[in-house]
């Protein structure tokens, strides 16, 4: 019985122009809406780095995209906002004592220098994002969230001016890493949800600094990543290039990037991950991306991996990079049938061909150097050995 001539795991067979692209090549087409060799893809871990300084924060990240070989290299936001060693945030009067500072303020100065390793390690290769806290997650992280919805919920003016000093103390980092080398900036986002606020408070008291944000990642391209739950974003007219949000939280991924004009940053649901065993990463990665859409896509998970192995990690991004075109993708299983009707068979050989065993490689003589003294027969010698002669008595 004949083999099928295609299995359902292989690789899919792309125009010559489009096949076997660099990462750096990959992610232009993506961003300019032309078809790539299969999906890009982004992976960076959120692991609690703050206890390593900025040379040891680039190797590692470095040794991650090893590991890995994602085509965007992000860098996790690992430093934050640092505070003096007086000031404690304890009462929303406390909200105050947050002024703006430069890009390079206390603990970023090691951010930073991490990110100008990582854009140096990958210049030309591939290209460097940085992950940046929007001012409400940084203020998040400052306070607590108890003591924001407080101090949002007070109207006494301490909310709004913690939020503007955070916005220009993080528009300064922005230009930090902008001139650094970084080719795309990631803003997360925690507040547009109607769990924390009503979409009216959202657009008076953190729209304007999140479109401030945006306005200073040019010319690199920037990239609004919604966490959490019941997000609004549809309601948002957002400048950036990119956009993702939690696919388990809504909307799906057809119908959220069909209202996006810009590509989409996500589309993988990480919930599972943790107890699932890396063959079952592998075979599920096509039932995952099953809704893929006609948008410019880069594939990756809302605020990074949580909780997983670098092992499987890598047998994640294994899977990831063993994806075909999102064209394939797309298609149903009588378009497959139809196309591999439609093409020729591939030549075989005859069975007594491939099976006749191979003869012994033939093993020549060795010629001997130029004057050496070589014996062409050997010495004899006696069966037994001469006996002494009888001395004379």
């Amino acid at each position: 019985m004949d083999k099928p001539r295609h299995r359902q795991d292989e690789a899919p067979v792309v125009p010559d122009r489009i096949q076997n692209l660099k990462p750096f090549e990959r992610i232009e087409r993506v961003l300019k809406g032309e078809p790539v060799d299969r999906p890009a893809f982004c992976l960076y871990p959120s692991y609690d780095l703050e206890l390593l300084g900025g040379d040891v924060l680039a190797q590692a990240v470095q040794a991650f995209v090893e590991r890995t070989e994602t085509d965007v290299v992000a860098v996790p936001a690992c430093f934050g906002y640092t505070l003096d060693s007086n000031v404690s945030l304890d009462r929303p009067a406390d909200l105050a004592k947050i002024g703006p500072v430069h890009g390079r303020h206390g603990s970023w100065s090691q951010q930073q220098d991490a990110i100008r390793s990582t854009c140096r390690a990958f210049f030309g290769k591939r290209p460097v994002v940085a992950v940046v806290p929007s001012p409400f997650q940084q203020l998040q992280k400052l306070a607590g969230l108890k003591l924001t919805q407080e101090a949002l919920n007070e109207g006494t003016g301490f909310f709004g001016q913690a939020i503007d000093s955070l916005t220009k103390s993080l528009a300064s980092f922005i230009r930090v890493a902008v001139e650094a080398g970084v080719q795309g900036i990631i803003l997360e986002e925690t507040g547009a949800s109607h769990e924390l606020m009503e979409l009216a408070v959202y657009k008076e008291k953190l729209l304007p600094s999140l479109l401030s944000l945006i306005e200073v990642c040019k010319p690199s391209w920037s990239v609004v990543q919604f966490l959490g739950r019941r997000i609004f974003w549809e309601e948002l007219k957002l400048p950036s290039q990119g956009l993702g949000w939690p696919v388990a939280a809504g909307p799906n991924l057809a119908r959220g990037a069909m209202r996006w004009s810009g590509f989409v940053w996500g589309g993988l649901d990480p919930e599972g991950w943790n107890d699932a065993s890396t063959a079952w990463l592998r075979g599920s990665l096509r039932n995952q991306m099953g809704e893929i859409t006609t948008r410019p896509l880069i594939l990756t998970t809302p605020g990074g991996l949580k909780g997983l192995s670098l092992d499987r990690l890598e047998a994640l991004a294994f899977g990831l990079r063993r994806l075909p075109s999102a064209e394939r993708l797309r298609e149903t299983q009588a378009d497959v049938e139809a196309r591999r009707a439609a093409m020729p068979p591939r030549p075989r050989k005859p069975k007594e061909e491939y099976e006749r065993p191979e003869p012994p490689p033939r093993r020549e003589a060795p010629t001997p150097l130029p004057g050496a003294r070589t014996r062409l027969h050997a010495k004899p010698t006696p069966e037994e050995p001469l006996s002494p002669p009888v001395p004379d008595l």
